[in-house]
């Protein structure tokens, strides 16, 4: 189970080294930040290409297993020469805090090996992946919210859950919840020195909302991964002035829009900062194209079916009639 969840992990980073070596992005990140950042995009890939492959009938082993070995083939672009090993601990308060680091993620490994029992997750996050394994392909569930809503994140836990089980999956939740961490503690070392960058990412592990969210099938410590990555993005294309940027940020801010509706005002935000430059043709325009590719997914699938992209909190609005799916 272990196995399959790391091989899942490896495939979404493989996928991401892929994406930052087309846009020509790779030589712009340090050698340490790009496997968190690779991360981001190769996550947010991989539940966005699960979607039509399980909308197709595909939601079954062979498949998945051939997406994920094709995110492992884009390891190669992985700089194994680059890395190097932590230094060692700058006196006592940097060890405690590597010991504090090594009980918080034990702590998030023991639920992890345990039956879910977070109610979301029994009621939709885990039983939607359920229903779409049981079925071999992806349905429409015209429940409001919970059915309906956007999953992109939830697509990631079907593949670990078709191959290796619900201990897969559970172990494949905690694993993606933690690389946010990662994510934030790699953000913070370009800024400070590794005792507060460390010290602020064992304040991140220990809030409620990460707890709770990590080893859950709950979306949103997942979806800070695609907020800090654009926030990086957008700050990288205003310096610069560059459309690259300003589409990876696209990407990021739609794969958070495809996880959940909130995310559309992450999309909007991040794209009023990339417009309000002097220069702001290419960029916008590849932010915004970006962004539409990314996030257009379930709203365009909810749109074709209800004929509310945003079901069903428009039907009034759009005067659509009364109906088996909503009155």
């Amino acid at each position: 189970s272990l196995l399959l969840a790391l091989l899942q992990l490896a495939a979404c980073v493989g996928f991401g080294l892929l994406g930052l070596k087309m846009l020509g992005l790779t030589s712009a990140l340090r050698i340490s930040e790009r496997l968190p950042f690779a991360f981001a995009l190769g996550f947010g890939f991989l539940g966005w290409i699960v979607f039509p492959v399980a909308l197709a009938g595909g939601a079954t082993q062979l498949p998945l297993a051939l997406l994920l070995a094709a995110g492992l083939a884009g390891l190669v672009f992985l700089p194994w020469r680059g890395f190097t090993f932590p230094a060692r601990p700058q006196g006592v308060f940097h060890l405690t805090l590597l010991v504090l680091l090594g009980f918080v993620l034990l702590l998030y490994l023991m639920p992890a090996l345990v039956p879910p029992a977070d109610g979301d997750s029994m009621a939709y996050h885990f039983a939607r992946v359920k229903m779409t394994a049981q079925n071999g392909r992806l349905t429409f569930l015209p429940q409001a919210v919970e059915g309906a809503g956007p999953m992109l994140v939830q697509m990631t836990y079907l593949p670990a859950f078709v191959l290796g089980g619900e201990r897969s999956m559970t172990l494949w939740t905690c694993l993606s919840g933690l690389m946010a961490s990662l994510f934030f503690y790699r953000l913070a070392r370009r800024w400070l020195d590794s005792i507060p960058a460390l010290l602020l990412t064992l304040i991140l592990l220990t809030t409620p909302a990460a707890i709770y969210g990590t080893v859950s099938g709950q979306v949103e410590i997942r979806n800070a991964l695609f907020v800090m990555a654009t926030a990086f993005a957008v700050i990288e294309a205003k310096r610069h002035g560059s459309w690259r940027w300003a589409l990876l940020a696209g990407l990021c801010a739609g794969f958070f829009a495809a996880s959940k509706p909130f995310g559309l005002l992450w999309v909007a935000s991040a794209g009023a900062v990339v417009l309000l430059q002097r220069n702001w043709h290419k960029p916008g325009f590849a932010f915004g194209l970006a962004a539409l590719l990314a996030g257009c997914q379930w709203y365009g699938w909810n749109f074709a079916v209800t004929g509310d992209p945003l079901f069903p909190m428009l039907f009034k609005a759009l005067h659509l009639s009364d109906g088996p799916l909503w009155t």
